[in-house]
């Protein structure tokens, strides 16, 4: 994340409502990425393009996920994992250094590997992101939405009266 991926198209703009970058990089970027990448550069930038943060991702394909290539991803993920995505996401300027699961990033990129892969409507895709937790989604495009599958953690609770 210090420079930009060499990937041409690598550069994809979210939805207006809560714009986010989205780096699509190569296996040779994704191993670059360091475990706490330099989050003040990161928050210039982000804030200088007016996006909320950026979703770094990797083909699935080139993580392990079929081929077996041994990487920082693929030793996070038990052997028999599918994993036809994996990503990262990073908002330092919203105070996310780093998001362990990001289910409007899995939207974004529901959209973004479902083209790029020639998965039909209604096919499923399986997302992990490699943050120090992890976590996985199951992603699919139904007409004009997405719909995503995964657990989720309760990080707070409360009542509001209306």
């Amino acid at each position: 994340l210090d420079e930009a991926p060499s990937a041409p198209d690598s550069a994809y703009a979210g939805p207006r409502a809560a714009p986010d970058l989205l780096l699509c990089v190569d296996q040779s970027e994704w191993d670059r990425i360091p475990a706490v990448p330099d989050l003040e550069t990161i928050r210039r930038e982000t804030s200088r393009l007016g996006v909320r943060g950026v979703v770094v991702t990797v083909d699935g394909d080139g993580c392990g996920g079929r081929r077996g290539a041994e990487t920082r991803l693929r030793r996070r993920l038990p052997p028999e994992a599918r994993v036809d995505f994996a990503s990262r996401f990073f908002a330092p300027a919203f105070g996310i250094p780093e998001d362990p699961v990001t289910g409007s990033a899995h939207a974004l990129l529901c959209v973004f590997w479902a083209a790029r892969k020639g998965v039909a409507e209604g096919g499923d895709l399986c997302g992990y992101q490699a943050s120090e937790r992890g976590g996985y989604l199951r992603v699919r495009v139904r007409g004009d939405r997405v719909e995503l599958e995964g657990q989720a953690r309760t990080i707070s609770t409360g009542r509001m009266d209306v």
